[in-house]
This record gives structure tokens, C-alpha cells and sequence, in this order.
């Protein structure tokens, strides 16, 4: 970790790990080559996405599943060139979620600075197999990543049968829960990282113009998949998902986002190029909007996103609906503006920038917000509703729903989280829910507010608690604030202001420096909007005018590093304000208690049944971002009827939000599982694998490896069913019984061996002959001329035209027909239209541009130009095909003409 696209570290690129090279031992690791099948991607991607949001509760118990015994965080990793989360995060993640250190190799000095180059984590009780109770299977309508989600207090370490799986199975559990995983997102599969885009809408079939299908990491019917929906809306597209050309379709940039009621979110077009003059392509970009049921969109207002570097310039937005076309000359600002529509009922509503504004603004043109009249419009996710029709008898057991927030669907901060879900059955389920203050800014807050006063500062870097202004102000050394901003980026110079609450007269200020941070040359102070530049002494102490004020900002000034000198942070142990020197507080007690009580926690809605919670934490917890207890303030059980559900996760003021939510009841929801039989390894090698079975109920044994057709189990010699779990596991039904000798044989290695011996074998005869000397060959009777098939000619030039030109295909029978008056012409049209089609690809301002309708490489002159020539090139072809059938068939039929009287010649 972390998983690097190609491996390059602070010593040198190597492009694979080291680790990769003739190593002995298995290993995996996210990176674009070699990269794998579907589930050892998606196992991987779970784990990356873990660790970057701070770890993850079920992690250790993931990592099991997958049979791995360390992980290894290479601190030394470039991970900025490739957009991983640092060693620091990567690190402290691992830890939160349970992992401790076993062995360090290398230099220290990364992270914080006690990273040494290679951290290696263990894993608790490894495990390489494992058997399962059968009656402990259970469907599970989610996807690989919903397993790591799954909270094995509430349900136990049990095995999961996708309900989106592609192996049959011969099982049918009779248990069933269903997630919010399996979202139905597009892959950009050339990123190993950032590369999911928004979750789609059930009836969105392209992203950017390019099918669904074909961009699925897993693909799976859509009654699968939990899909994204807008109340009153049917379905939302855009011509065009950004930000682009590297992310696109990303989920800050969704047109689901105009509708949200959030200037902060917006929709953004993919751009195409960057300061190629004509960035966005040159079509024009739109939003489509399908209502459920016609209704009225007038009055309508506009906010519009705009690049800071524009021109101003009107801006020509139009409005389509099922009463007409109006178009509208907007101003270049980023407030609210009135929007023309055509009056009237509709079923619809497209808005359109013209391709023409992004040529004469020259720069971004998206849009925050569309205001429509009536009910703000919500945003929600539908989970998966796939095996409704099982479980709809009352006899039925009950499933259980887990819902988890995921920052990367969850577009918008601080807002609720809403899922929608179908209820089979009607039936009585108990609620549980589990919170934390995940955001690292709501953390900060919490961290830098005191009773009297407060520090805050730009950035703090990783957003690390632990790093946070707060220690600026604890009066002690050993604890140290650092700034996020590089000390030779002059845009971005460290800020840290301190302010309390009763004005007091300000003069002496000190900054506390620290050896292994860089020194600030020079202090901007404002105090009271008076603004004094100073330079700190020694000891970093200065002073100011004596000043009434509540507040004092220090803007910090730093030379620029020299290059043969290592580069030092910013960052400081303390700022002393002699005025206010009463109110500091001490160091942050960790064990200290965090309380929200009722009302100020988290709620949760289900239809309108509101339920309150409390929160019960410690400032540890707090800063190590884990999960806070969340105790209902009333009985957390819901009565529901059979049917569509909405349940609505509100967070608390202070930003404690829940992280995951669950309904259910016994025996779905418990955490009691039946005994598994016991299993001894024996000889287990890469083809053929051995394992002794205790005696016992029905079971699975399960291969902690990514699921392989070819593997075969037999069981003292009967072959078993296959099954895989957890969307990528290996597994085998082991009937009920005495037990017994268990051979894994990996079947393909047959064929493979066999092909292998007879190669040998055919080597070792090449070889026989080749040093037993040959006999005289007889001389072979000479053959007459061949003729060449007219017809065979005619339909592979047919089929070449086509194939190379498409419509352009037309040109042939033309071109065919002039043939004889074209013969000499043929190779000068050919490469006149070749280099007048190369020229005009030199000439276009963007080569890679494949919308450019007159200059780029699918442009139609150029595209019109290469038909022809190709097929100049094709008659050509088929020209001396022809004639040379036809000059094979003359020389046969003179030479039968001619036999004859060679023949009487000879006679006489």
C-alpha cells in the first residue's frame, strides 16, 4: 500500500514492486499492471477506498477473507504523481482499523516523521482455507466491497451469496440482506483510483456517449444494482459528464447536482482538451431532464458555474420543452438569473449552452443550480429489490438492510442521507445505528473550539487531528500544529488566527519555533484591521501597537528552500498572546468523554417515524475518527407494511453523522452461528492442494483465493459443487458426513502438462531428424499454371472496402466501373488524397480531438479523403487480380491451342 497505477518512489521508478521480483511468497497489489480479474479488483479497490477514509472496522476480518497475513505500506511510494493517499493516512488507518506494526526496514522521516520507508502490518489469525456452516450462507444483495461493510457484531463471520453472482449455485439460503452496494457506476478502467463516476439512474444506459455496458467492472441485471433517484424526476442526462480528460463523470460534477438545491455542487461538461482553444468541443452542451408527470417549470432561474479566466461575455443558454424552444442572452455572473421557457404543462425540459459561448468565454461553462417552482426536489438512493418474490410469503424469513454512507455517493456535505427500499413482507425490526464525526474539518472545529477562545488556522496537514491549531494554544511543546501549504508557494502562505470572546489590549506576541520546521522570515499581523509587518527575534517573539481587539491573524512569510537542502515544513509548537494567556487550556485529555446529548445528535426518519440519538465518544475516538456509540432516545423498533419504505439519516449540528444504519430481526439479524467443521491442511501447492475434513453437518470449504473454474475438489474421490462467495471467493459443498480426505486439482494443468510433454517429445524427434542424413528426394513432375478465383477476388475486396471505410464502401462500384480509364490514375488519387487527409490532421489544432467536425482525425474531409483513397488502393487490387486471372486463362488456352501441333510435329 498504496496501490500506485506504476511504482515509483522518492529512489528511483522501477515500475512494478520490488516485492514482484522473483519472490517466493503470494502477494497483490493495486496497480495497473498486472492487474487482474473483476474480483481481485474490486477486493482490492474495497481496501484502498477503506484505508483512504481512514480504515475501517471490518478490515482485519476483510483481509482474512482474502487469506493475506501482512500489509506493507512502502512510505518511500511517490503516491502524490499518482494521486494515492499518503503513508501517514495510509498508516494511521491500518492502525484504527485494528492492524498493529510487526517489522520496519529503512529510513524514518515519512508521515509525521517516525514513518520508516517499509511499515509492514500484521493480520491477526490468517487463514489460507476455512469451512462454514451452510445454514450460515447467506444472499447478500450488494457487491465484494458490501462484505468489508457488513458488521460482524450484528451479523457474525458468516459467507455471502451475491444475488448479482454469475457462478450457479446449488444452495438457496433461506436468509437475505440487502445493501447499498452495488451502485450502478461506470469504470474508468485506465485509473486505478478516483475512477468510479456518480451512481446512475435505473434508466441511464451511456456515460459521455459511451455504453454502460462496456464500462462495468461487474456487470448485473439492474434490479441488482442500487441505482440513484430524484422525486418527480424519471431520468436525468447531461450531453457530457466532467471535469475531463483525465476524471470524468466524477460525482462533483453530475447533472443530478442542478437540482439539488446546493450553489456549492454543480454539473460540469467533460473538457476535452486543456488550452487548446476550444477546450469543450464544438457542440453545444445540455442537461435533459424527463419528468415523472407533466408539471410546470415557469418561473425558472439559472445559476451558472463559471471559470475564473472568462471573457465577459453574454452567455447563450436555450430552454426545450414539449411547448417550444426559447433561448436566452445571459449575463457572465455566478448568481441566479431568470431563465426563458416557453409557458405551459410539459414532460420535459432540456437546457442548453451553446457550443458557440464556450468558443467566446474561453473558458468553463457549467451549471450550480436550477430553480424549478414547487417542492425542492430530493436525491436518494434505491437499493436492490432482487429477491423480493422469494421472500414475499409470510412464513419468510425477514431480511435485514444495511445502509452505510459513503462519502463518494453522498454528494453533498452535512445534507441527509436518504435510501429507498422495498419491504416483501410486513413485519416488526429493530434498528441499530453507528456515527462518527468522520469529516476532518468537523473534527478540527470540534478540536480548535474552547469555552473562552479558539484557534483555527488554512490548513493543517492531512487534516490530521492530531496535528490540529488547537495544540498552538495547550502550552505544550511536545505537540505541534503543520501546515498543509509548501513554504515556497507564495499564493498560499500558512494562516493562523486566535480569538476569544471579550476584547482585551494586545501588544506582546511570540511565535514557539521549532528546529524541525522551517522559520518564518517575516510575520503579517492583523490586529483590529490594523496590519504590522514584523520579523520575529530569536526567541520569535514581536510586538505591536497596543490594540483592543478579539482576534489576531498571523500571515507567515518563508524564504525559499535552497535546492541542496532538504525542504522543512511549516509549522510551529505554540503562539503565545501574552493578553489572553489565562484562557489557554492544556493539552487535549483523549480519554476525556465527547457527549451529544438527545436532540443535538444524529436522527433517523422512516416515512415520518422520527427516532433521536444520543452520542457517547472520546476525544480519542474523535481524532482516530472510529465510530461513536449512538443510543436511541426512544424503542428503536419499526413497524413495516409491505412496500415501498424511505428511511432519511440526519446528521447532528456538530457533524456527527450515521456512518451505518440496519433493520432487521432474528435470525437474519444475529450474530449466532452454527459450528463449522474442523479442517487440517495438508500438501498445498499451486495445482494440486490436499485437506483433511472433520465430521460434521453440511459445509463449505472455502479457499481464501479469487474464485477459479478450474479448480476441482474431490471428497475421497466424489467431485463437489463448486460455489462462489462473497462475489470472488472459492468454495466447495461438503456434504454431510464422516469427513474425509479432501484433493483440490487444478484441471487445466493436465492439458498444459500433456501439451508440454508432447512438445518435448516433437523437439526431441525435430532434433532425430535433423542429424539422420536425408535420402535423394525424386524429382516431382511439373505442375501446370494455376489460376486465381475471380470470385474470391471480388468478395475480399468487397469485404476490405467495407471493413476499412464503412459507408465509404459506396465508392467502390464508381471507381470499379471507370477502372479502365482510371488505370493510370489510381496510385495519384490514392496519394493525393492520403497526403491532402495527412494534411489537414497536421493542421488541426488538436489531433486528438474526435469530435472536430473539419480538422481532427475523425473529421469528415479527412475521413472522406482516406475512404477514397483506401479505396483507389482496393481497385487497384482487384484491377490486377482480375488481369492476372485473366492473362493465367489466355496462356492456358494457348497453350492447349498450341499442343496439338507440337504434337504432330513430333510425329513426323
Amino acid at each position: 500500500m498504496p496501490g500506485l497505477s506504476q511504482q515509483q518512489f522518492d529512489w528511483g521508478y522501477t515500475q512494478q514492486l520490488p516485492l514482484q521480483w522473483d519472490a517466493d511468497i503470494t502477494w497483490a497489489t493495486r496497480a495497473q499492471a498486472p492487474l487482474g480479474g473483476p474480483g481481485n479488483i474490486a477486493y482490492l479497490d474495497a481496501i484502498e477506498r477503506a484505508l483512504s477514509s481512514g480504515g475501517d472496522p471490518g478490515l482485519v476480518s476483510f483481509l482474512q477473507r482474502g487469506g493475506f497475513s501482512q500489509v506493507v505500506v512502502a512510505a518511500d511510494s511517490d503516491f502524490r504523481a499518482y494521486g494515492g493517499a499518503d503513508p501517514q493516512t495510509m498508516a494511521t488507518a491500518l492502525t484504527a482499523s485494528g492492524l498493529t506494526i510487526e517489522a520496519s526496514f529503512g529510513e524514518t522521516g515519512y508521515g509525521f516523521g517516525e514513518l520508516h520507508q517499509i511499515e509492514i502490518f500484521g493480520v491477526p489469525d490468517a487463514r489460507i482455507a476455512q469451512t462454514y456452516a451452510t445454514s450460515a450462507l447467506t444472499w447478500l444483495s450488494g457487491d465484494i466491497e458490501s462484505v468489508l461493510r457488513m458488521p460482524t457484531k450484528l451479523f457474525g463471520d458468516r459467507p455471502y451469496l451475491l444475488t448479482s453472482g454469475k457462478v450457479p449455485s446449488a444452495l438457496n439460503p433461506s436468509q437475505w440482506i440487502v445493501t447499498d452496494g452495488n451502485q450502478r457506476v461506470a469504470t474508468n478502467f485506465g485509473r486505478n483510483r478516483n475512477n468510479r463516476s456518480y451512481v446512475l439512474g435505473p434508466f441511464e444506459t451511456q456515460v459521455n456517449g459511451v455504453a454502460l455496458k462496456g464500462l462495468q467492472l461487474r456487470p448485473s441485471p439492474v434490479e441488482s444494482q442500487t441505482v440513484q433517484t430524484l422525486t418527480g424526476i424519471h431520468r436525468i442526462s447531461a450531453s457530457s459528464v466532467g471535469p475531463g480528460v483525465v476524471d470524468k463523470a466524477m460525482p462533483d460534477s453530475q447533472p443530478a447536482n442542478v437540482l439539488d438545491g446546493n450553489p456549492f455542487t454543480s454539473w460540469r461538461p467533460n473538457r476535452l482538451t486543456i488550452e487548446k482553444g476550444d477546450d469543450w468541443g464544438t457542440a453545444d452542451q445540455w442537461i435533459d431532464i424527463e419528468f415523472d408527470a407533466p408539471r410546470v417549470v415557469d418561473p425558472l432561474a439559472i445559476t451558472l458555474l463559471l471559470g475564473v479566466y472568462g471573457n465577459p461575455v453574454s452567455i447563450e443558454v436555450s430552454t426545450e420543452t414539449d411547448n417550444g424552444r426559447v433561448t436566452s442572452s445571459l449575463e457572465p455572473i455566478n448568481t441566479a438569473q431568470p431563465l426563458a421557457v416557453a409557458p405551459g404543462v410539459t414532460s420535459r425540459l432540456r437546457v442548453t449552452i451553446s457550443g458557440d459561448s464556450y468558443h467566446r468565454f474561453n473558458d468553463l461553462i457549467g451549471i450550480s443550480e436550477l430553480t424549478l417552482p414547487g417542492e425542492p426536489i430530493l436525491r436518494s438512493l434505491r437499493v436492490p429489490n432482487d429477491l423480493d418474490g422469494q421472500f414475499e410469503g409470510a412464513d419468510a424469513n425477514t431480511p435485514a438492510w444495511v445502509f452505510t454512507r459513503e462519502l463518494r455517493t453522498d454528494a453533498t456535505h452535512g445534507a441527509s442521507n436518504i435510501r429507498d427500499f422495498a419491504v416483501p413482507h410486513s413485519a416488526s425490526v429493530d434498528a441499530v445505528a453507528t456515527g462518527s464525526v468522520n469529516d476532518p474539518a468537523d473534527v478540527l472545529r470540534i478540536l480548535n473550539g474552547i469555552t473562552w477562545m479558539s484557534v483555527d488556522a488554512d490548513s493543517t496537514l492531512f487534516d490530521a487531528p492530531t496535528l490540529a491549531p488547537r495544540n498552538l494554544i495547550d502550552n505544550d511543546p511536545s505537540t505541534v500544529w503543520i501546515s498543509a501549504n509548501p513554504i515556497d508557494d507564495p499564493n498560499r502562505r500558512p494562516v493562523v488566527t486566535v480569538s476569544w470572546l471579550e476584547p482585551r489590549v494586545v501588544s506582546k506576541l511570540r511565535l514557539d519555533l521549532d528546529p524541525q520546521f522551517a522559520t518564518p522570515t517575516s510575520v503579517t499581523v492583523t490586529v483590529n484591521g490594523e496590519v504590522f509587518e514584523r520579523t520575529p527575534a530569536a526567541d520569535g517573539s514581536f510586538e505591536v501597537p497596543d490594540t483592543l481587539t478579539v482576534a489576531v491573524q498571523f500571515d507567515l512569510h518563508y524564504e525559499p528552500p535552497v535546492p541542496a537542502e532538504p525542504t522543512l515544513r511549516a509549522g510551529l509548537s505554540g503562539i503565545e498572546v501574552a493578553a489572553i494567556a489565562d484562557l489557554y487550556e492544556p493539552p487535549i485529555n483523549r480519554n476525556a468523554s465527547f457527549t451529544l446529548d438527545c436532540g443535538r445528535g444524529p436522527s433517523v426518519v422512516i416515512d415520518s417515524t422520527k427516532l433521536d440519538y444520543s452520542a457517547t465518544t472520546t476525544y480519542g475516538d474523535l481524532m482516530d475518527h472510529r465510530p461513536a456509540t449512538l443510543e436511541p432516545c426512544a424503542q428503536p423498533t419499526f413497524d413495516l407494511v409491505e412496500g415501498e419504505h424511505r428511511v432519511t439519516m440526519n446528521p447532528s449540528p456538530r457533524g456527527l453523522t450515521i456512518d451505518q444504519f440496519v433493520l432487521g430481526n432474528e435470525p437474519t439479524l444475529s450474530n449466532t452461528i452454527e459450528t463449522s467443521r474442523t479442517i487440517s491442511l495438508g500438501r498445498w501447492g499451486s495445482t494440486i492442494r490436499r485437506a483433511t475434513i472433520g465430521a460434521g453437518d453440511e459445509n463449505l470449504f472455502v479457499v481464501n483465493e479469487v474464485f477459479n473454474r478450474g479448480w476441482e475438489a474431490r471428497l475421497d474421490g466424489v467431485r463437489l459443487d463448486a460455489l462462489e462467495i462473497d462475489g470472488w471467493r472459492q468454495a466447495f459443498v461438503i456434504p454431510a458426513g464422516a469427513g474425509g480426505e479432501l484433493e483440490l486439482t487444478f484441471t487445466p494443468n493436465r492439458p498444459y502438462q500433456a501439451g508440454t510433454a508432447a512438445g518435448f517429445g516433437l523437439l526431441v524427434l525435430l532434433v532425430a531428424l535433423a542429424l539422420v542424413p536425408r535420402r535423394r528426394p525424386d524429382a516431382l513432375a511439373p505442375l501446370g499454371p494455376g489460376r486465381w478465383p475471380m470470385a474470391l477476388t471480388g468478395a475480399s475486396g468487397v469485404l476490405l472496402a467495407i471493413w476499412t471505410t464503412g459507408i465509404g464502401a459506396l465508392l467502390l462500384p464508381a471507381l470499379w466501373l471507370l477502372r479502365r480509364r482510371l488505370t493510370n490514375l489510381l496510385p495519384v488519387i490514392a496519394f493525393s488524397a492520403f497526403t491532402i487527409a495527412g494534411t489537414l490532421l497536421l493542421l488541426a489544432p488538436d489531433r486528438g480531438d474526435m469530435q472536430a467536425r473539419w480538422l481532427g482525425p475523425a473529421a469528415l474531409p479527412v475521413s472522406a479523403l482516406a475512404a477514397l483513397a483506401v479505396i483507389a488502393v482496393i481497385t487497384a487490387f482487384l484491377m490486377d487480380g482480375v488481369d492476372e486471372s485473366e492473362n493465367e486463362f489466355d496462356m492456358t488456352a494457348t497453350d492447349a491451342n498450341a499442343a496439338p501441333h507440337e504434337t504432330n510435329s513430333e510425329t513426323r
